[in-house]
């Protein structure tokens, strides 16, 4: 395809407001776990219960893509990332304003279903202006400005923290998105941004072209995995009849997804494409991979502080040093991975990590000196790192073109769906009252690495001929 740019007012502040809108969109989520902590202080609540501010974020984003793809599909991704962008400023408004932990939940869930717009109207964008033989320096730009974000996150969530106290943490995202919503629209026209794919009527007419929302399927997608959030968020702290009743019923309503979507021609998350072992593994590896991240942008600021003892800008140094390990490697896995495949890059990356991961947790619990820990946790980033590209790149090597827009929504959803989970899970092992409690956090997250390591050995296969 040709030079698409010829219409956009200005190539570089476009892709500028897109890589800005992707640099806070993950920004956001390092700087709210350094608040945690602050934030269950202030609120009154456990920590088991305020990692609800992350889970929340988590379902709905997850939800949100879906129905973000489609809409991208028929109007552009110039309008909906625009709306996209609204939503999660009004939410991050209305979080830093919340007077309440219930309203900063409801602030959270609608921050989300921005969130969750943001990826596919952006990669939509930079796909449609462009310039092929462009494209892969612009993307790379992209990758650099995502991967930078949880190095500096933890730094800049210190420093908002001490100066404005937690609700700084939410209002700091809303500026520079408003000003990436005013850079887009002095920078594109609507006819560049707003037209739809070819093909895609908005009339839903063709039967060739994409199909109009599984609404119902997305309704029984968000009660189902809600329901099962929130019967593992109540552990202990419900009467055992509400936690089981909302486990059950969310099981229950994720069955009846499965048994619907399986006679529908084009459901919100196709369950067939689960029937190819390979594309199943590697969005397992996914899942247990978003559940390690945003449990370790959790658990990591509460060692900072509980168990090192460390405040201000000291306390983002552990954080930091995560992170850093993961810029380091994400970009040279996904390279390689174009030349190996996945399978091995993915297998030694998890048990490298959850080697990492384990020693740390022997570290806490003899009490060696924290700079061997530091050392080790950017050993574990980096080995995440190198599971979390190549496994995400082998999604487009394992399904054919026509069903992997469609694949890379569904696994990415479980991703958000198993950062979900991972990290409720975790806030249930931090609010334990043994003095072990972040070793047994720290020995749980290698185990899902370890696990990561054997689905990747068994199946991620056949994938490294289409590499080479």
């Amino acid at each position: 395809m040709g030079d698409r740019s010829g219409a956009v007012r200005s190539q570089p502040v476009a892709v500028g407001a897109l890589v800005l809108v992707g640099f806070v969109s993950v920004l956001v989520s390092s700087v709210t776990s350094m608040a945690l902590a602050p934030l269950a202080a202030a609120m009154g609540v456990s920590m088991a219960a305020v990692v609800q501010v992350t889970t929340a974020f988590l379902i709905t984003a997850g939800l949100a893509l879906p129905v973000a793809g489609w809409a991208v599909d028929r109007a552009g991704g110039r309008l909906v990332l625009l709306i996209g962008i609204a939503v999660f400023a009004a939410g991050a408004l209305g979080g830093g304003l919340a007077g309440s932990f219930d309203q900063l939940i409801a602030a959270r869930a609608v921050q989300g279903l921005g969130g969750g717009s943001l990826e596919p109207a952006c990669l939509a964008l930079i796909s449609r202006i462009t310039d092929r033989r462009r494209i892969g320096a612009v993307m790379g730009l992209m990758a650099s400005a995502i991967n930078v974000a949880p190095v500096v996150g933890p730094v800049f969530g210190a420093v908002l923290l001490s100066w404005a106290g937690w609700r700084g943490i939410f209002l700091f995202s809303a500026p520079p998105m408003m000003l990436a919503a005013g850079l887009l629209l002095l920078s594109l026209p609507r006819r560049v941004g707003e037209e739809p794919v070819p093909g895609a009527p908005r009339d839903g007419s063709d039967p060739d072209g994409p199909s109009r929302p599984d609404l119902a399927g997305l309704v029984l997608l968000g009660l189902g995995f809600t329901g099962v959030v929130f019967a593992l968020a109540r552990l202990g702290a419900a009467a055992p009849w509400t936690v089981a009743g909302a486990a059950l019923a969310g099981a229950a309503l994720l069955v009846i997804y499965v048994r619907r979507a399986l006679g529908m021609p084009d459901p919100a998350v196709d369950p067939r494409l689960f029937a190819d072992p390979r594309f199943a593994g590697a969005a397992a590896i996914m899942a247990l991979g978003g559940a390690l991240l945003f449990s370790m942008l959790t658990v990591v600021p509460l060692i900072a502080r509980e168990a090192w003892g460390l405040s201000g800008l000291a306390q983002a140094v552990p954080l930091g040093a995560f992170g850093t390990g993961v810029l380091i490697s994400m970009s040279a896995s996904g390279a390689l991975s174009d030349r190996i495949g996945s399978r091995r890059i993915v297998t030694v990356g998890a048990v490298c990590a959850a080697l990492a991961l384990a020693a740390v947790a022997v570290c806490l619990l003899i009490g060696t000196q924290m700079t061997v820990s530091l050392v080790l946790l950017v050993l574990a980033g980096a080995s995440y790192g190198a599971v979390s590209a190549p496994t995400f790149a082998s999604i487009y090597r394992i399904l054919p073109e026509k069903t992997a827009g469609r694949g890379t929504t569904a696994a990415l959803m479980g991703m958000q769906m198993g950062s979900a989970l991972g990290v409720t899970g975790l806030g249930l092992l931090v609010d334990a009252p043994v003095a072990a409690r972040f070793s047994w956090a720290l020995g749980a997250l290698a185990l899902l690495m370890a696990l990561a390591s054997g689905i990747a050995r068994a199946a991620l296969t056949g994938e490294e001929s289409s590499a080479r």
